[in-house]
């Protein structure tokens, strides 16, 4: 066996010191190979991470279940699925170069040799593969359980070893169809097993871990294990120690010799499905959805020599530190384009992380090293319309429901903040509130639907008379029924297949492919009311007061979970997290893995109906007539909307970051503003009480006990004429202009003078204070250059002009822009950034690296900086590199800035962070709003920063101190921009506001022009604001009145970043597209230009 320089008996492990990966799905497999990590998961994908520091590089989609295994060289990776099906992988270019089909059941294990690939299944069989053309050359037999593992035996490379379910061991040569030896001993399935030189170790469900010598077959050791959590579910012998990653999570390192444990490496929630032992590293991958990096001392030690002899360049401080990176939190990883290419690409080496030695000293880990040391601590869709032939019509939903009030946690209905029926005021997709919806008719019977459910391949259903329903989601029409003997209450599709439970206490698992049942059990004695799964475990509700949850694999009961005093109505599972929701009123946070409760959410007064959950927030219906809105961290009920006198009762609802769907008693469903409560759109088709609901991108499926199952597919906004003609724009203009000559006075200066706001002459004070006085205008205009300003406005009104289009990419709406010169770059909900020619459209580069939807980003010069779902990174745009991370938001990251010396971001956890921009260092917290940062400017030393709270703040950099606040909108502000000593705001209620800069007080307040005129984002100067609204409409406003004196209808969805200079007007829009919008110069004279 090999040897190091360093024992791992007695040199202290640090946790994981730079990754800890989190995902949603359970991880299968992993390797660590040179710069790169890769991980397969249950949720069908593989993703490529950078070893240093973490940052995903790659998502390779392509498999259709749960990637079981995976090995790679240089240049290929080879990858096994439940789906039956072999990929390999070209890792250059991260495509898919062949796909290997000949196993009738899932693979297991893969390996690449010299010149093969070779596969283990579940039909007891191992393939032998061609590595050049994929073609089958031989199936191996002789094993009578499932192929568990398969590894190289030493030499030529042509032999190879294979576990089983069967209790053996066997040694083939690949240039062969007779085995070589068998190595028997164990009594039940072997569970994993490694080879290393001459030696194998094997773990099996009896408890024991067996030595063998490879060259005789005899067992050399056995070891017995101390009860069935401790059997090594993956295993590895290195340096005369074993590495065991247990059932329970925890792993533990023996002597080989004797079995002695010497070490326990506890952090993982559940097992440890996937272990890789380095010189001063462990690696680990748990269904607990995480990937764990172990590190020793010793690592450390070199590194900090490594930085006194400047070997890094980059210094910051994460390599200490426990940093999270999140493997789709907030966002899925990119979508890959058909044939399985990667949707991200290679950082350089740049990205990898480095640290600042006074790290070490500093915080907590949550993994804990048990060993005989005492622990140091370190820093913590497009969616696919289903297919025609079925019943299908056009359907314009009915307009807003009945008013409700917002209530506080825990008081009256509050006087400012009311649901009102109009749309104006909210924050949901224009489509969702206006547009159009198709209505398909999936299924209509005799028997009320009671559940359903969604997933990209499948809609599934049950009913009163105890069907349950698998249906093809591209072809509805082709469908699966099976028939229990009671209703079905409750249903899921998911990876693993389709679970079902129903009035008599059972629960089942049916494949989603085939109908037939995988396993059915009966753990409750009364209903069901509530099932769902995070692929390893599954979980239900019931009506005799107790959460069940099982195994996923067999049903076999983990946990009895009893704390509710009444029925449990409904659950959400994620993660290792479960909410429940009770009759006697209650929420209840569990930990899936202890069984423990985590939190009690305690302020419902009447039974629980639906509730749904994600990473940050609970949302929760109940009988009393509200929902509420929890924050996960601290339990807390942070915003309750009341749904009005006599409105139905919620049985289900889902949400995303802009709107609340749920479904009522009396047949509707009802789409309201996330932030606001506001009942925005009532869809009207049912007859009967909407029992449940699925939903999925532009798609809702609703179950009815009138017995149909529909599906709403939005189709778009509707057509909009934009407007006035180009010449009754102009004649509008013209007249506006006369009232406001009129009202200025007049002119003292000579035609021809450009004086800008602020400059001495007559001042004009188009607006006043709300309380009433006369408040001087910081918007000071001289009237003679008045007219020439506004001459310049009129001719942008008047002129033609040539848009061009930019196609960011299939299915990935743009969040953020900037441009400066000729050079744009996008951010979008994909995860990447790219720069374009704002010229010819082309794309001249793309930074990868985001782990989830890029929200903001400005650059200057070589520098640019964006933001995610938790991080803000910095690139150098010369190497397309990440050189820093910074790390410290609890929320997705909405806003920044940045200037020489420091960057600002504002996030959705209600704080705005100030950042040294050379080191990355965190300088401070802004903390004073109540709502998420949804815009910000920095100008100098001081910070204007906008919010979902209502209110703008300008604070003082240097002392970071609140100077004032900006009080008037009702509702939240969307975005800000500074104009001399000004600003300008617009908000979810629809105005737009001018603020005084060194008063706070209100300037001019801008009536939205229509009912959908909610500016999304704006950008203003001194005699013009450019807005972009959530009807995809670009809209020219006069900063002196607000007049609206130019529209476009750029987009066919909402608009969420402009930006404008003298020739030019760009935005980006959900509808995927970035439109340039331009001129010759400022007069607004055609520019020719060639349209891509």
């Amino acid at each position: 066996m090999s040897t190091t320089a360093f024992n791992w008996r007695t040199t202290h492990i640090l946790g994981p010191v730079v990754n800890n990966i989190y995902s949603r799905s359970p991880v299968n497999a992993l390797q660590v190979r040179d710069d790169r990590l890769l991980v397969g998961f249950s949720d069908s994908t593989v993703r490529l991470f950078d070893r240093a520091s973490g940052i995903r590089m790659w998502t390779l989609e392509g498999h259709g279940g749960p990637v079981n295994c995976l090995h790679s060289s240089k240049t290929r990776m080879v990858t096994g699925s439940d789906d039956k099906m072999i990929k390999v992988w070209d890792m250059r270019e991260g495509r898919c170069l062949l796909t290997l089909e000949g196993h009738i059941a899932p693979v297991l294990c893969v390996r690449l040799s010299d010149r093969h690939i070779l596969s283990g299944g579940r039909d007891h069989t191992i393939k032998v593969w061609d590595k050049s053309t994929g073609y089958c050359l031989r199936t191996l037999r002789g094993h009578t359980g499932r192929i568990v593992d398969l590894q190289l035996g030493a030499g030529s490379g042509s032999q190879f070893y294979t576990s089983s379910t069967d209790g053996t061991i066997k040694l083939w040569d690949v240039r062969s169809e007779n085995r070589i030896r068998s190595y028997k001993g164990h009594k039940k399935a072997i569970v994993s097993f490694h080879h290393e030189e001459a030696t194998l170790i094997s773990a099996a469900d009896d408890g024991t871990i067996k030595s063998w010598d490879c060259a005789t077959g005899k067992c050399s050791l056995t070891l017995r294990v101390g009860s069935e959590r401790e059997i090594p579910q993956s295993i590895r012998i290195r340096n005369d120690l074993l590495f065991c990653g247990e059932a329970s999570g925890t792993i533990r390192i023996r002597e080989a010799s004797t079995g002695t444990p010497v070490r326990l490496l506890e952090g993982h929630a559940s097992r440890v499905a996937a272990l890789q032992v380095e010189d001063f590293e462990i690696w680990s991958g748990s269904s607990d959805s995480t990937v764990r990096r172990w590190s020793t001392e010793d690592e450390v030690r070199i590194l900090l020599e490594r930085m006194k002899t400047e070997e890094f360049e980059v210094v910051d401080n994460s390599v200490l530190s426990s940093n999270t990176f999140t493997g789709d939190l907030t966002s899925p990883g990119p979508a890959s384009p058909s044939g399985g290419a990667p949707s991200g690409g290679a950082p350089s080496s740049a990205a990898t992380s480095s640290v600042a030695p006074s790290a070490v000293d500093a915080g907590s880990s949550s993994c804990r090293d048990s060993g005989s040391l005492a622990a140091v601590t370190v820093p913590s869709s497009s969616m696919t319309p289903l297919a025609s032939g079925l019943s299908t019509t056009s359907f314009s939903a009915a307009g807003p429901g009945s008013p409700g009030g917002v209530l506080a946690p825990d008081g009256p209905p509050g006087p400012a903040v009311t649901l009102s029926s109009a749309l104006q005021g909210t924050t949901v997709e224009p489509a969702w509130a206006v547009g159009e919806f198709v209505v398909t008719d999936l299924a209509s019977g005799d028997s009320p639907i009671l559940c359903c459910a969604l997933s990209r391949d499948y809609i599934v259903y049950g009913t009163e008379d105890g069907q349950i329903v698998i249906a093809d989601r591209g072809s509805p029409s082709s469908r699966r029924t099976k028939m229990w003997t009671s209703p079905i209450r409750a249903i899921f599709v998911a990876a693993i297949g389709v679970g079902s439970g129903a009035d008599d206490g059972s629960v089942a698992l049916w494949s989603s492919g085939s109908g037939t049942a995988v396993w059915s059990v009966q753990h409750h004695i009364g209903a069901v009311n509530a099932l769902q799964t995070n692929g390893k475990f599954v979980a239900s509700g019931s009506q005799d007061g107790s959460l069940k949850v099982m195994n996923a694999a067999d049903g076999i009961l983990v946990h009895s979970l009893t704390d509710h005093s009444g029925p449990v109505t409904t659950l959400h599972f994620l993660a290792t997290t479960i909410v429940s929701g009770a009759a006697d009123g209650s929420l209840a946070i569990w930990n899936a893995t202890s069984g423990e409760v985590v939190k009690v959410l305690s302020g419902h007064k009447g039974a629980v109906t639906a509730l749904e959950f994600d990473d940050l927030e609970v949302l929760s219906a109940s009988e009393d007539g509200t929902i509420r809105v929890w924050d996960v961290a601290t339990g807390e009920c942070v915003r309750m909307y009341s749904l009005g006198e006599g409105e139905a009762r919620i049985n289900c609802l889902q949400f995303d970051d802009s709107k609340i769907v749920h479904g009522l008693a009396n047949g509707n469903l009802v789409v309201r503003d996330m932030e606001t409560g506001e009942s925005v759109r009532v869809l009207t088709r049912h007859s009967e009480s909407v029992t449940d609901l699925a939903y999925d991108a532009n798609v809702i499926v609703s179950a009815s006990r009138d017995a149909s199952l529909r599906m709403w597919t939005f189709t778009g906004a509707p057509a909009d004429s934009g407007g006035l003609a180009r010449s009754d724009i102009a004649d509008k203009v013209e007249a506006r202009m006369g009232e406001i000559m009129a009202r200025a006075g007049p002119s003292s200066g000579k035609p021809g003078d450009s004086l800008r706001a602020g400059a001495s002459g007559t001042t004009y004070s188009p607006g006043t204070s709300p309380g009433g006085g006369g408040t001087p205008s910081s918007l000071a205009v001289n009237s003679t250059s008045k007219h020439l300003e506004l001459s310049e406005l009129a001719e942008w009104s008047r002129a033609e002009c040539k848009k061009r289009t930019i196609n960011r990419g299939k299915n990935t709406a743009i969040n953020c822009l900037h441009f400066t010169g000729d050079s744009l770059v996008t951010g979008g909900s994909d995860g990447v950034a790219k720069m374009w020619d704002i010229n010819t459209g082309s794309r001249l580069k793309t930074f990868r690296g985001h782990l989830g939807a890029v929200n903001c980003l400005r650059f200057s010069g070589d520098t640019l900086v964006s933001g995610d779902d938790l991080h803000v990174r910095v690139w150098s745009m010369a190497s397309n590199s990440c050189v820093v991370t910074l790390d410290g938001h609890e929320g997705p990251v909405l806003s920044l800035g940045f200037n020489s010396e420091v960057i600002v971001s504002g996030s959705r956890d209600h704080t705005l962070k100030v950042w040294d921009l050379e080191t990355g260092r965190l300088l401070r917290t802004l903390k004073g709003h109540n709502g998420r940062i949804t815009d910000l400017v920095l100008r100098d030393q001081m910070i204007v920063s906008a919010s979902t709270d209502g209110t703008l703040k300008l604070w003082d950099i240097n002392t970071s101190q609140r100077v004032r606040s900006f009080k008037g909108h009702t509702q939240g502000v969307n975005c800000c921009s500074v104009v001399s000593t000004s600003i300008v705001s617009g908000s979810a209620d629809a105005s737009l506001r001018v603020w005084d800069l060194g008063s706070g007080s209100t300037i001019s307040v801008f009536d939205p022009s229509g009912a959908n005129d909610v500016t999304h984002c704006l950008q203003a100067d001194e005699h013009k604001i450019i807005c972009g609204r959530r009807d995809g409409v670009l809209a020219v406003r006069t900063l002196i009145d607000g007049s609206v004196v130019r529209t476009w209808d750029a987009h066919t969805r909402a608009i969420n970043a402009v930006q404008f200079d003298e020739t030019r007007i760009v935005s980006g829009s959900e509808d995927k597209t970035a439109k340039v919008i331009e001129f010759d110069d400022k007069s607004g004279k055609n520019k020719s230009c060639v349209i891509s």
